[in-house]
């Protein structure tokens, strides 16, 4: 602490207030949506209207912040100098964390949570019956697996769906951007020459210094990559409880790329990425992946860049293409977010939460040697206080409570060696004894030769006052390590512990893949299914016309995007910058990011496929989501059951189902669309029209004189097979 300067710390204090007021910021647009979404149709708002409250604070809160920031902003003299003093320290370590780290929240995956839990159906009486509940449990397994892990799965694959959006639709353009600026402006090499990756744009990322004379255009655009790095390390920390640390190029003009081995695939970069296998830039401590996951922290970089790793490594050769690379590399942190959502939903317990639930008394003991702590605490501030008075010098006090030297203290390291599945309260109480260890034996130092004893301070004592304290939580973690764990199980998937019902549900909903022998002949059957869709173009010429014939004014108003996407390829990309907030709702609904068409249309070589005619199929889909959104807000739901009621109908419509709402995992979903084209396909007219006739018989059986009140009493999903079914037939009669 002592070596850094008055202007780092001031730097320190203008980067924690800018991120103070982005986030306030976000907090305010955010208010305002929600406010929007509340009052459908309106346009001015008022002290009485649902959410101005929010806003309101949130307009205050970003005043303040803004005028924090203004006040603590670096002067242009302070930002030249701060550089001077950078280069006479050297240069920081490589991957080195920025100052003003967003703090870590939960915010966004506990609002998924909410969302799923409002707006997912609960099973009917019926289904309780044990006859009736196994035979629904073989078609949709969520009916039977608990609502707490099926509302957790859920919310876990929207949370991937809503991240992949947010960063796929920033990053797209970003990409594109760079990639024509290089190919425009390619700058002179002027590097090492045993470079295998010279001349590349990740090269260019990882060393500009390899580069002589980068034109504006295309510093410009490394730039905006590393605007949108700072996003999303702000949305998976403050939004998903992720521990993301900042990874920044040595040289500030490159930006930040992953190092993917060029031969992995899609799926096998992301595997790698996960278990850390790949150069990410972030932060893990956790030795594994299923353990990092379940703690939401990820893994320290080692290497600079692909010219190091090839260094490092002959025989390797990086991935180059950017577009590949951050969609790994996005997919991995969405899954990041997906993962830690399901944790927070599955509610399971640490080994110190399971012990205290079935041995009472440990917590008992547990906070009594808090209390302890607290009281030694107390005396030494006290003691610290009254040797101000004798005249020790305040320098020499301050050192006092300064951090704690790392030393060997046994009962300190065996606490730490529990690790992730204790929790962190015994560790909070190791380390708090430890730190008064330490700053007691400096009080003693500073106040030798002191008349101690008459100002009542006994420095002695509390050596022996903490002594005994470390012995109870020594004896503690022992009674802690001996404990059993009764009928609760360690999850592999969550490291949580969990009642075997509980357990078994999770591994239900994340069953693991289909191994090396299944998961190879499920390709094959995907490249003939998706040479199927391909020979027919069944994407745009089925679903399309499906969409046209269900939704016919909405399909025509927007024909203009749809023929857009099939011929250029860029509508998706415009909608998601004009409506980033009701796009992001659309994959929330539907639990597939925007654009994805879904596993069982998604074949990843065809790119004209996945990027026209998907993307085709989508805006007809979203258009269609938005229409119905807004219908059954005007009908009386509230904006989180519009939404979902909307998805839902929307992909029996135009099928693509949501195998998460039947609670089954993406290995079973393989198998089940194994022998057939398109289960989508196959069941989703079956569906419609149970949800028509449901919605039919509800109305004739209705008791109430008025159609409107009876009408209101229908289910979002009926509702809308209802009246787009009346609308397919009076479309198909017109021709």
């Amino acid at each position: 602490p002592e070596k850094v300067s008055p202007l780092a710390r001031r730097q320190v204090e203008h980067v924690e207030a800018q991120s103070r007021m982005e986030q306030a910021q976000v907090r305010l647009e955010e208010s305002k949506e929600a406010m929007r979404r509340a009052n459908p149709g309106k346009h001015a708002f008022g002290a009485g209207d649902e959410g101005f409250a929010e806003v309101d604070a949130a307009n205050r809160a970003w005043g303040e912040a803004s005028a924090e920031f203004s006040a603590k902003q670096l002067t242009k003299a302070e930002q030249i100098q701060l550089q001077f003093e950078k280069l006479e320290a050297g240069s920081a370590e490589i991957g080195a964390e920025p100052p003003g780290r967003i703090p870590v929240a939960d915010t966004a995956a506990r609002e998924m949570l909410a969302f799923k839990e409002e707006t997912l159906l609960k099973p009917g009486p019926l289904t309780g019956l044990p006859v009736i509940r196994q035979g629904i449990a073989l078609l949709s397994p969520g009916t039977a697996m608990g609502r707490t892990v099926f509302v957790a799965g859920n919310a876990q694959r929207a949370s991937i769906a809503v991240v992949e959006t947010q960063l796929r639709t920033r990053m797209k353009p970003a990409v594109e951007a760079i990639t024509k600026a290089w190919r425009e402006h390619r700058p002179r090499y002027i590097g090492p020459k045993g470079n295998r990756h010279k001349n590349m744009l990740k090269d260019f990322g990882d060393h500009p210094e390899h580069y002589a004379s980068a034109h504006p255009s295309l510093e410009a655009a490394a730039a905006e990559l590393n605007r949108i790095d700072r996003f999303r390390i702000g949305l998976l920390r403050s939004q998903y409880g992720i521990d993301l640390g900042a990874y920044a190029p040595k040289n500030p003009r490159g930006f930040y790329s992953p190092t993917v081995e060029s031969k992995l695939s899609f799926e096998k970069g992301v595997e790698a990425m996960e278990r850390g296998l790949v150069e990410g830039p972030y932060i893990e401590t956790a030795p594994g992946t299923a353990r990092r996951l379940a703690s939401g922290r990820t893994r320290t970089r080692v290497y600079e860049g692909a010219y190091e790793r090839g260094l490092a490594d002959p025989t390797f050769t990086a991935e180059t293409d950017l577009a590949t690379l951050f969609e790994v590399h996005d997919s991995t942190m969405a899954r990041l977010a997906g993962w830690n959502t399901f944790r927070l939903g599955t509610e399971g317990l640490t080994r110190l939460q399971v012990a205290e639930r079935l041995y009472p008394k440990l917590v008992a003991e547990k906070a009594a040697v808090s209390g302890v702590l607290d009281s030694l605490r107390g005396r030494l501030n006290t003691a610290i206080n009254k040797a101000r008075g004798l005249g020790v010098a305040e320098r020499k006090l301050t050192s006092v409570t300064g951090k704690a030297e790392k030393k060997i203290d046994p009962v300190y390291e065996q606490i730490e060696k529990l690790g992730d599945e204790y929790g962190p309260e015994l560790s909070y109480l190791s380390g708090e004894a430890h730190s008064l260890e330490w700053s007691i034996g400096v009080l003693g130092r500073v106040t030798k030769g002191v008349a101690t004893r008459k100002a009542g301070i006994d420095v002695p004592g509390l050596k022996a006052g903490v002594k005994a304290a470390k012995e109870r939580l020594n004896e503690l973690r022992r009674r802690y390590e001996n404990t059993g764990t009764g009928r609760y199980r360690l999850n592999n998937s969550t490291r949580r512990y969990h009642t075997p019902t509980e357990s078994e549900a999770i591994d239900t909903f994340l069953s693991p893949d289909l191994g090396r022998v299944g998961t190879a002949i499920s390709d094959v059957l995907d490249t003939v299914r998706a040479t199927a869709f391909f020979i027919d173009a069944s994407l745009i010429t089925i679903q399309g016309s499906l969409a046209l014939f269900f939704a016919p004014l909405v399909t025509l108003r927007h024909a203009d995007q749809i023929v857009s996407q099939v011929f250029k390829g860029n509508a998706l990309m415009e909608i998601a910058a004009k409506e980033p907030e009701l796009v992001q709702a659309f994959a929330r609904a539907q639990g597939r990011a925007f654009g994805f068409a879904g596993a069982e249309f998604f074949f990843r070589p065809i790119k004209f496929v996945n990027e026209r005619l998907g993307g085709a199929v989508e805006i007809a889909r979203y258009n269609m989501w938005k229409n119905d959104r807004q219908m059954l807000m005007q009908w009386g739901h509230p904006v989180n059951i519009a939404e979902a009621e909307a998805a839902n109908a929307n992909s029996k419509m135009v099928p693509a189902l949501n195998v998460s709402e039947r609670g089954i995992s993406p290995a079973r979903a393989r198998v089940e669309r194994a022998p057939v084209v398109s289960p989508s396909f196959l069941l989703s007219p079956g569906l419609l029209m149970k949800d028509a006739t449901s919605g039919l018989i509800k109305l004739g059986v209705s008791r109430t004189a008025s159609p409107m009140v009876a009408w209101g009493k229908l289910s979002g999903r009926e509702q809308l097979a209802l009246f787009r079914v009346l609308n397919f037939a009076g479309t198909t009669m017109s021709l």
